[in-house]
């Protein structure tokens, strides 16, 4: 509900929903949950006068159940409230009506997928539906871009380039490892427009900032890269 109300102002040019309900205007959370089958997380639901939080149990067991148990609590201890107010306000605004939209899906917390994914086709008009595997490679893939443009800026610098433009991205595949999860393939690629350069000594540089990237440094990966130049 925050992020489609949220969504109308006038800096706003996107919108991603994580795991998340997309309400259109005039309906209120409740009243959109009893649509769909109840996440077993809404049991656990404590009120301390108006704020709400999720009980431990339910925290580690249907919030965070995909991760390793002391950076489960750690997030427990940190989580914070949400308002009673948010379960009874109604949106006045469906901005993902008008605004590109991203659908990220967490597959392995216990809740129902049901929401956000309903009928989305003939009631969210989504850009692009990006089911994650695993719910925590959307977030090493942005560290990795982030990391990965740092390098490659600085190292540009000692080259005296200035660029103009730098776009990064970076996908990363998370599989099932026997009890636990490996990084299997990782894939950067940055487009730039940086002046004077020629295109060997921007792929040169390019690999090396790959290279030395502290982020990439910690993925036991294969690290593939695509880099172009405009």
């Amino acid at each position: 509900m925050i992020v489609t109300e949220a969504g109308v102002h006038p800096n706003v040019s996107a919108l991603v929903y994580v795991a998340a309900r997309a309400p259109d205007a005039g309906e209120d959370y409740t009243a959109l949950a009893k649509t769909y089958p109840t996440p077993p997380a809404s049991a656990g639901v404590v009120f301390d006068g108006d704020e709400g939080r999720l009980s431990e149990e339910a925290f580690l067991r249907d919030f965070a159940g995909d991760l390793p148990e002391a950076k489960a609590k750690v997030l427990y201890a940190v989580q914070e409230p949400f308002h009673k107010a948010l379960l009874t306000g109604k949106t006045t605004h469906a901005a993902w009506r008008t605004f590109w939209i991203d659908h990220m899906e967490r597959r392995f917390a216990r809740r129902p997928r049901r929401g956000l994914d309903r009928e989305p086709r003939k009631t969210i008009p989504t850009a692009s539906s990006l089911a994650t595997e695993r719910s925590r490679a959307p977030l090493l893939a942005a560290a990795h871009a982030a990391c990965f443009t740092m390098s490659f800026v600085r190292m540009l610098g000692m080259a005296n380039f200035v660029p103009e433009q730098v776009d990064s991205k970076s996908g990363v595949v998370i599989e099932k490892d026997g009890d636990g999860f490996t990084i299997t393939s990782v894939h950067l690629t940055v487009t730039a427009k940086i002046p004077g350069i020629d295109r060997d000594t921007f792929q040169s540089i390019a690999s090396k900032a790959k290279a030395w990237c502290p982020v990439s440094k910690l993925m036991n990966a294969e690290i593939g890269l695509e880099a172009s130049l405009i």
